[in-house]
């Protein structure tokens, strides 16, 4: 008897289905990994929130002062900025009580001399596997559907927790202080994973991730 070989059909349809499997892996793949990146991001974002409270907390000293600290993001960017803010306890208003003038309305460049030429930022944050910031929204903020810069302020010395929301670099801040609720920072990973980071006012950080 001689032995039956393959046909042309059937070796056709064994590579489709190679191929098919092959596929679903590698999409599989990339879901996770972009899953993985998504959460490290928020991970990360955290640690940085937490490291500028501590900052603050511990009176850690930047460029020869002794600065308040802050975590700023800007949204469809892939950094996160930890700032010093060394004039948290200026008062240009003119009261004895915090305000949004004693807050430094950080926009992300290096160029501002908060803390002296060059010396605003504390340590800049990539998030890895092309994550972006995809939406920040606040629960009472004037234009909190609208925002693209925020930054979170720890004020010494309890720390103080000051929220700054901006939407434009040019537009006017919409500051708050303990009654601002919670701000929800989405990140979001290039198969649309996203990872939300919510920060209240009260200073308590979360993640969770969005369906």
């Amino acid at each position: 008897m001689h032995a039956r070989g393959f046909t042309l059909v059937e070796l056709l349809t064994v590579i489709a289905i190679i191929f098919i499997l092959t596929g679903l892996v590698l999409s599989n793949l990339r879901s996770a990994r972009d899953h993985a990146a998504a959460e490290q991001a928020a991970l990360d974002l955290i640690a940085l929130m937490r490291e500028a409270r501590q900052n603050s907390l511990a009176v850690r000293e930047h460029a020869g002062m002794y600065p308040s600290y802050g975590v700023y993001v800007k949204k469809g960017e892939s950094t996160a900025v930890l700032f010093a803010d060394c004039k948290a306890d200026d008062d240009a208003a003119g009261s004895n009580s915090l305000n949004k003038h004693d807050t430094f309305d950080y926009t992300g460049t290096k160029e501002q001399e908060n803390c002296g030429a060059g010396n605003t930022d504390v340590e800049r944050l990539t998030f890895a596997g092309g994550v972006i910031v995809e939406d920040i929204e606040a629960d009472t903020i004037v234009h909190k559907d609208n925002i693209t810069h925020f930054s979170v302020q720890f004020l010494q010395p309890e720390p103080t927790l000051w929220f700054v929301g901006k939407k434009n670099e040019s537009a006017a801040a919409e500051a708050g202080w303990l009654d601002m609720g919670t701000v929800h920072i989405t990140l979001k990973a290039p198969s649309d994973d996203t990872v939300v980071v919510s920060i209240n006012s009260a200073g308590l950080i979360t993640s969770s991730q969005q369906p």
